[in-house]
């Protein structure tokens, strides 16, 4: 019987995505037509989607939203552009975009800050037991195969996805005995990989365990999380995990870069 579902899950959340279009066989114009920003937002907001910033150019287009954890790359990008081309159309502009777009995964901090905010966990908790210590730091992961500056690569396009993924113990309760943990260890590798996702790092502790992966662009956040969060808890044959979890977004552009000059992708 399945433990973890999305059905009315609204989890702590910080996802954000920034979406790159280009014109198929013309140039855009120069400017944005006038009354294009307020169409789009509005068309936007029924997708639970939040238009944060756009940078328009004759030759691309970028968008950056705050998303829902229930929105999924891949869907994000068809809504984009779906809605942007409807929004160009009732301002009285007909474009037609290529198929390749890109998608762009960031948050408030870069890649290379969550990552090591992952390896470091055990730096900054107090533990009277060094064998305690060594025995988390034996099943922390690291995988250097995996490259969370990498995108998940499509016919139609290139998508950036990291995600920052914070698990709970039920009732803060402190897991360490060296046999689970290690069975904990395996199991999230599993499942990761199994789901399509590429697990950089975990680090497991005494009573929260996170995660860095690079997300299947086709699942949203909280599939993912969800569904880790499920596998994960067979392990203990029990509810292992609270059910409210934390999820956010991360990549090589943060927040304030983004909103304040695009993207900056090119094809």
């Amino acid at each position: 019987m399945q433990q973890y579902s999305t059905h009315n899950l609204r989890p702590p959340h910080d996802i954000h995505y920034s979406w790159t279009g280009w014109p198929s066989d013309s140039q855009l114009p120069e400017t944005a037509p006038t009354g294009l920003t307020d169409v789009l937002s509005d068309a936007l907001k029924s997708d639970a989607l939040e238009l944060e910033s756009h940078t328009w150019s004759a030759d691309a287009i970028h968008l950056s939203v705050a998303a829902s954890p229930d929105c999924a790359p891949v869907w994000i990008a068809q809504r984009l552009k779906g809605r942007l081309d409807h929004a160009l159309r009732k301002c009285g502009s007909n474009t037609s975009f290529s198929r390749k777009v890109s998608l762009r995964a960031f948050g408030h901090n870069r890649t290379a800050v969550v990552d090591r905010y992952v390896r470091d966990q055990l730096d900054h908790v107090d533990l009277a037991d060094p064998r305690y210590r060594q025995t988390l730091e034996s099943v922390a992961v690291n995988d250097p195969t995996v490259d969370l500056s990498a995108p998940a690569v499509s016919s139609h396009g290139r998508y950036w996805y990291g995600l920052h993924v914070v698990f709970v113990v039920a009732s803060r309760y402190r897991v360490g005995e060296q046999r689970f943990l290690d069975r904990l260890r395996a199991r999230i590798r599993d499942a990761s990989a199994g789901k399509g996702c590429a697990l950089k790092r975990v680090a497991i502790m005494p009573d929260h365990m996170h995660l860095a992966l690079r997300g299947n662009p086709k699942l949203s956040p909280a599939e993912i999380a969800v569904g880790l969060q499920e596998a994960t808890a067979e392990v203990a044959g029990c509810r292992l995990w609270d059910d409210e979890f934390y999820v956010g977004t991360f990549g090589d552009y943060d927040h304030g870069a983004v909103k304040g000059a695009g993207s900056g992708i090119r094809r």
